[in-house]
């Protein structure tokens, strides 16, 4: 009991200090995690993740995103991995991460902080790698003397993105060599001749071996025009034939019309394959293959002839390609991509003698036809089923308007009858003066002695008017779109106003009649917001926006018209980084107006035209902008 409680306390106090200096070990990370889980459930909770030549930064904000853990990535996490992680917690696939792939972990309450692991000193003082790619991202550029061969094409593959493999009896190993706009298989191939290193292609990857520690040739047919006492018997007199086959991926070969069922037959038989042929195969071949597997001769040499081969366990059988022997069914699930008219995006020499059906509710594709077809179509699929990108757009849209008016002028009659003084004298004067005010200024102004008026009639009237008015209106929205990559997202947003449409009928019999009807039409005004966005390789977004706007006027022709419209459009191709803001403006309106009325040229004059005339003076002022902002979510 002793010893387990020291070992529980042990484990304690050790994950404590690392919670608290935030340094960890590997041996550390799964105490730190565990410790940091009470406070933050999203560690516990379940990763079903595949992750295919996907840099380590983007995998963490995607788990991060996924199961709610507050991250912040150091710098040298964009080296690109290859795991799939099925069922298992955050706090599993963080702990693996960081032994892996020499991680460190720091804390800072529930803020997961991960970096690279420093280098040790001697690191820092080694020379510098001397591996470039030139801008196109084709070409490789190297100056190599006395470098680690680990480190080159470590560098090589993070460069290119191509998987290259090294023999353990070669990982050590000094390379020299100078290489320039070479591509990444033409400089590896010239960075193993000129090391004594051998290059080997394998599907998908290629592997680097050093030929003096590979066994000997388990068996091996020779041939040329100097002698033909090797030949195999089934060859014998046809031809220039030369063999060499160490295993099934490393073959070399040279024919030069030779009977393709001989090559077939021969080259099973040296590595004993089993094969099976149910139809007689008449042609004839002349190929050089040096260092490929089995199955890359069979596709080549049988590519463009009617013969096929299809393998049923472990036994190769070759046969007519439309025979029901080569015949094969396939379901191919999709991962990322949706199935919905994915036939008709395949091109017709790739679907040619293949049934293609899709199965949207399983989100597959059902394949029938030759074997040979089936996996051309399938190695197709598997291309073009990769992870699409969702672009949510951040959208405001700030509509102002603003205003401004003034009104003045004095009017002065005779009415039918006695006006009373009524209106407002402040904070706008719009005054109509009765006669009995206008005689008590009079008698004010009289009393002065400075003027001498005479009294107005009863039915004498005085309007006196200055109103200034000012107005600004400002209209915001901020709607969120989202869509797929390189698919359209729109936003409409729109009023409708009404107006009256009148008919009559006239009707003549013995006597006339008269119809009318009234009827309300609507008129719709609208502003549309198009957004397409492509995003590329290295996240930078292409928008291809098209805003159109319709707005009512607010003036009729008349009482019954349709209101007047203004339509406002514009279009815009522009590239912006990830969760890069743009603004776009400009969609400006301007009304002026200004009017008068008053005693012909008394009215110009500078100071009495305030006194006999009346105006009016108005400006407005509608501007549009729109703010975009794309971020790009996997």
């Amino acid at each position: 009991m002793i010893n387990r409680y020291f070992i529980l306390t042990f484990i304690l106090i050790a994950s404590t200090l690392g919670r608290v200096q935030g340094q960890t070990t590997d041996n550390q990370v799964r105490y730190v995690l565990e410790a940091l889980a009470p406070d933050v459930p999203g560690l516990e909770q379940p990763v079903d993740f595949s992750a295919n030549n996907m840099p380590l930064s983007a995998f963490l904000r995607t788990l991060g995103n996924t199961n709610h853990l507050n991250m912040s990535l150091g710098q040298g996490l964009d080296f690109l991995i290859t795991n799939n992680f099925y069922q298992i917690n955050a706090l599993n696939v963080l702990t693996f991460l960081a032994t892996q792939y020499q991680l460190q972990i720091k804390t800072s309450g529930s803020i997961i902080i991960i970096t690279k692991k420093e280098q040790p000193l001697q690191a820092i003082v080694s020379k510098p790698l001397k591996v470039q790619i030139d801008s196109s991202g084709h070409f490789l550029n190297m100056e190599l003397s006395n470098d680690s061969l680990a480190k080159v094409t470590t560098e090589m593959t993070r460069l290119s993105g191509k998987n290259i493999v090294l023999a353990p009896e070669v990982r050590t190993r000094l390379v020299n060599g100078f290489i320039t706009k070479d591509s990444l298989s033409g400089a590896l191939e010239k960075l193993c001749l000129s090391n004594n290193l051998e290059l080997q292609i394998r599907e998908g990857f290629y592997m680097i071996i050093d030929p003096k520690t590979q066994p000997q040739p388990a068996a091996s047919v020779s041939s040329g025009n100097t002698s033909t006492a090797n030949r195999p018997q089934a060859i014998q007199g046809k031809g220039d034939f030369s063999l060499k086959a160490l295993s099934p991926d490393d073959i070399t070969l040279n024919a030069v019309n030779i009977p393709l069922a001989d090559i077939i037959k021969e080259i099973s038989r040296v590595l004993k394959i089993n094969y099976f042929i149910f139809t007689d195969i008449k042609e004839t071949v002349t190929a050089s293959f040096t260092k490929v597997s089995y199955e890359t001769i069979l596709e080549r040499v049988l590519k463009g002839t009617k013969y096929g081969y299809r393998k049923t366990n472990g036994i190769y059988l070759f046969a007519d390609k439309e025979s029901e022997n080569l015949r094969q069914t396939k379901i191919l699930q999709l991962k990322y991509r949706s199935v919905l008219d994915l036939s008709k995006q395949i091109p017709e020499k790739i679907k040619n003698g293949l049934v293609v059906q899709e199965m949207v509710d399983m989100n597959s594709l059902l394949i029938c036809g030759p074997s040979g077809n089936v996996d051309d179509l399938a190695a197709f699929i598997h291309e073009i089923d990769q992870v699409v990108p969702v672009v949510m757009i951040e959208v405001m849209i700030v509509d102002a308007q603003k205003s401004y008016s003034i009104e003045t002028g004095i009017n002065a009659g005779l009415g039918t009858a006695p006006t009373t003084t009524t209106g407002q004298a402040y904070p706008t004067p719009d005054m109509s003066l009765g006669a009995s005010t206008v005689n008590s200024l009079i008698n004010l102004l009289n009393g002065t002695g400075l003027l001498k008026l005479g009294k107005v009639t009863s039915n004498f009237y005085l309007n006196v008017k200055a109103l200034e008015e000012q107005g600004i209106v400002k209209v915001r929205s901020t709607p969120r779109l989202a869509t797929l990559n390189g698919h359209e997202a729109s936003l409409k947003l729109g009023s409708t106003e009404y107006y009256v449409e009148q008919t009559s009928q006239i009707y003549a019999n013995q006597t006339t009649t008269q119809t009318s009807q009234r009827q309300f039409k609507s008129v719709t005004a609208d502003f549309t917001l198009t957004i397409t966005p492509v995003v590329s390789g290295d996240e930078q977004i292409t928008l291809n926006i098209v805003v159109d706007q319709n707005d009512f006027t607010g003036v009729k022709v008349a009482v019954d018209a349709p209101p007047n419209q203004i339509s406002r459009k514009f279009s815009s191709l522009i590239r912006v980084k990830n969760e890069e803001m743009i603004l776009l403006g400009g969609l400006e309106e301007k009304d002026n107006s200004s009017s008068g009325s008053g005693i012909p040229w008394i009215s110009r004059v500078p100071v009495l035209k305030w006194l006999t005339s009346s105006r009016k003076k108005a400006d407005a002022t509608k501007k549009l902008n729109i703010f975009i902002k794309p971020i790009i979510m996997y």
